[in-house]
């Protein structure tokens, strides 16, 4: 039997929840209710954040209990050399403005597109119960001082309107970095603003994590070409019926990435596994899974490690120099 790679497993559509997810929920639910106008979450990369606020704003009506406003955007390397009209144009392009307006590009200059944003997040939040808004800004390393000035600015200007603005900067070890120069720099104003608190969002450190991740995938059903059950279910469906369930093996999967990762990691650092690199391991071992499907399916040692292979392998240890890098 081919492995079907339309299942939502495999094209990144299944999310599940996560450590990491859990600790970028709790900081933003936190945040939102507390009214915290900015944090930082920053993270190594690879580790999911990105994933989690995908999460997000599918689960945001159970999360926050009401269906709060998300913006997000993407900043990329390009952003601290655009012109400050340009970049707000970057902004509602992201948010579909032009869609809105129906029109297939935006006129006009700094004034008119800042109060085009004003008004697009003053409209979807000021009728909501909390007259609040999520603003997050992903890979906000790359935002320079001027692009942090003028979302000062377009945020002053939504909060007059009676909308507060909760801004969430994501991001890598440089992000963290900012924070410190712009200390160092005296930019009180921008750190109380978007840099008011900050955490580090971890991979995957234990074998608990590992265990809530396979559970997972033995237990939260998927709708996939007219047929709803779990991933272990879909892929495995002989074994599963007699009792296989990919949680058993946690122990073992979590020994595995630990002799692994052991082997490139310095003594002094903390086990830490990518929980994308994870997710890629999972790919490989559902496709050897669902070759071998039977009845009486065992995943002894050398099943888990021939899963391992020498790409997975390669992406740990660049992982692994990645956290060395850093510290």
């Amino acid at each position: 039997m081919n492995i079907d790679s339309t299942h939502p497993f495999y094209t990144g559509e299944l999310i599940l929840p996560t450590s990491t997810i859990d600790v970028v929920i709790n900081k933003i639910l936190y945040w939102y209710t507390y009214s915290i106008p900015g944090g930082v979450l920053w993270s190594y990369p690879r580790v999911g954040k990105s994933t989690a606020i995908e999460y997000i704003k599918i689960n945001k009506a159970k999360i926050f209990n009401i269906d709060v406003p998300i913006f997000s955007y993407i900043a990329d390397t390009k952003d601290y050399k655009k012109s400050p009209n340009n970049f707000y144009k970057s902004l509602l392009n992201k948010f579909n403005w032009a869609e809105e307006i129906d029109t297939s590009h935006i006129k006009g200059g700094v004034t008119d597109n800042e109060n085009r944003l004003v008004k697009l997040f003053t409209s979807r939040a000021i009728d909501t119960p909390e007259k609040k808004l999520i603003f997050i800004i992903d890979e906000a390393q790359y935002l320079g001082i001027n692009e942090l000035e003028l979302l000062k600015s377009l945020t002053n200007k939504v909060r007059a309107n009676g909308v507060k603005v909760i801004s969430v900067l994501l991001g890598e070890p440089e992000l963290n970095d900012k924070r410190k120069w712009l200390k160092q720099s005296r930019k009180t104003h921008l750190i109380s603003r978007f840099f008011a608190q900050e955490e580090r969002v971890p991979g995957l450190r234990s074998r608990k994590d590992i265990e809530n991740l396979l559970r997972g995938y033995d237990l939260f059903d998927v709708k996939h070409k007219g047929k709803k059950c779990s991933t272990s279910n879909y892929f495995a469906p002989k074994a599963y019926r007699e009792g296989f369930r990919l949680q058993n093996y946690s122990k073992e999967v979590w020994e595995l990435f630990t002799r692994t990762s052991e082997k490139y990691k310095q003594p002094y650092l903390d086990l830490e596994i990518s929980t994308e690199i994870f997710f890629i391991y999972c790919m490989h071992l559902f496709y050897k899974i669902n070759k071998q499907d039977n009845e009486e399916l065992l995943l002894t040692t050398q099943f888990l490690e021939e899963a391992m292979t020498p790409e997975v392998e390669k992406l740990i240890f660049d992982y692994s120099q990645t956290i060395v890098d850093y510290n």
